[in-house]
């Protein structure tokens, strides 16, 4: 799976907590919504949660990029 560069970090990081930033169109929930796909398939047993300061804002990003 090809990872953007700039989040090869996050990508690595074993940390529990991970705080990402960036302008509008950094690919930030892309990124996100892909690593937390790939370790929910990838373990037997796995949970994930996603927090938004704005919760208006998950239905049009967050959750539709993981869909």
């Amino acid at each position: 799976m090809k990872v953007n560069l700039a989040y090869k970090p996050y990508h690595e990081s074993t940390k529990r907590i991970n705080v990402l930033w960036g302008g509008r169109y950094s690919a930030k929930s892309y990124e996100i919504a892909q690593k937390k796909v790939l370790r929910l398939v990838s373990n037997d047993y796995a949970k994930e949660l996603i927090m938004r300061k704005n919760y208006n804002s998950h239905e049009e990003s967050t959750y539709s990029t993981i869909k």
